[in-house]
């Protein structure tokens, strides 16, 4: 146990006290900011309120259960019960670390239904953009379509971190309550630029400093962020979203032009692939083609080529009534795949697909579904 720790925690360990010399000596030192708001948030609302008065070392698997029981019933969601474990399971390990208890209670996460999430379509990206033009935040939105970046690394996002030779933009650090630090899971990225994004740039760029700034010139807030493109989003008649829709909007419009998942997840910046498969369910492109196929060979069978086992009215294409038209399914409908079916399509890698791929289809969303400013405007 650190020096510091013995100081504190004498006698009778209650996790009331635990927990604070755990988020002093533990948690402010290795995790960021945001990370550390969120594990003291958790601690305030449920954890100290409910295991408050227990010694650590009661604190055991019947415990944990009854916990769980408790959030329950107060209405808290599977999601939020499990981020409540998480960081419980988290502070008894180092419990246990510092010697305070002599094992770590097994912790049994619920089971979850899959992440629902917001995103723009690329028509809905189309809106947006023209009824941002001629606005400060034109290019803040073009930027976070077209990149996919955190709505921390793009506010901390500098001049000297964009390579317009190259046409790279290099993500080196994230800013959060005015303190920059390196990107979420310290993973430093060099994302490719389309062509719109590139002239945009071009068009805007300085010597140095923040590439978004606030009215006064110093650093973009969040807040300021937040209402710019709030009124964007009621001009273009969409629903009011935030920048991370905008974040997903981007891994999603590149799913569904047919960019396998380790791609995504390299741009994205997620440590887990995992988080990556959340996109997976999306009317994937390849998929698109791959059904078509089905139709092609029965057209063959129905024209005299080819085997057919049966007869030929059991593989008939039928003709679509009056002028209905074909349309692809709903999203909203679908049911996603089991994770091991979604990793499957991961560990393709870059089979058939490389990051020049990458910028291609970026480039063909780019090119195709938005409006592009010119270099005067």
């Amino acid at each position: 146990m650190p020096a510091e720790a013995r100081e504190l925690l004498q006698g009778e360990v209650r996790f009331r006290g635990f927990a604070g010399v755990w988020v002093a000596l533990y948690v402010k030192p290795r995790l960021s900011l945001s990370t550390v708001e969120g594990y003291v948030g958790v601690l305030r609302r449920s954890l100290v309120p409910y295991f408050g008065d227990a010694r650590v070392d009661d604190i055991d698997e019947a415990a944990i259960d009854a916990f769980v029981e408790h959030e329950k019933t107060r209405g808290a969601s599977e999601k939020t019960i499990n981020n409540e474990l998480g960081i419980l399971s988290r502070a008894l390990s180092t419990a246990r670390r510092w010697r305070l208890l002599d094992e770590v209670p097994d912790v049994s996460m619920l089971k979850v239904p899959p992440p629902q999430f917001d995103y723009l379509t690329t028509t809905e990206s189309r809106l947006l953009l023209r009824a941002a033009v001629g606005t400060r935040w034109w290019l803040l939105i073009l930027c976070a379509l077209r990149t996919g970046m955190r709505a921390s690394e793009l506010i901390a996002l500098r001049w000297n971190d964009i390579d317009l030779e190259t046409g790279t933009v290099h993500v080196r650090r994230g800013r959060f309550h005015n303190v920059e630090k390196a990107p979420k899971n310290n993973r430093f990225r060099h994302l490719p630029l389309t062509e719109d994004l590139w002239r945009a740039l071009v068009a805007s760029r300085r010597e140095d400093g923040y590439v978004f700034v606030g009215e006064d010139g110093g650093p973009l807030t969040w807040d300021a962020a937040w209402r710019g493109l709030r009124r964007c989003c009621k001009a273009a008649g969409l629903r009011p979203v935030g920048l991370h829709v905008l974040r997903h909007s981007f891994a999603s419009q590149i799913a569904m032009e047919g960019i396998d998942l380790l791609p995504i997840q390299m741009l994205m910046g997620h440590s887990d692939i995992k988080v990556t498969t959340r996109y997976a369910h999306l009317p994937h492109a390849a998929l698109r083609l791959s059904v078509q196929v089905l139709a092609t060979a029965h057209g063959r069978l129905d024209s005299g080529h080819g085997h057919q086992t049966g007869t030929s009215h059991q593989c008939a294409t039928l003709p679509l009534p009056g002028n209905q038209e074909f349309k692809s399914a709903n999203v909203s409908t679908q049911t996603p795949p089991r994770e091991e079916e979604a990793l499957v399509v991961a560990r393709r890698g870059f089979e058939g697909e490389n990051m020049a791929n990458v910028s291609h289809s970026l480039n063909k969303i780019s090119s195709s579904l938005v409006p592009t400013r010119s270099c005067d405007e």
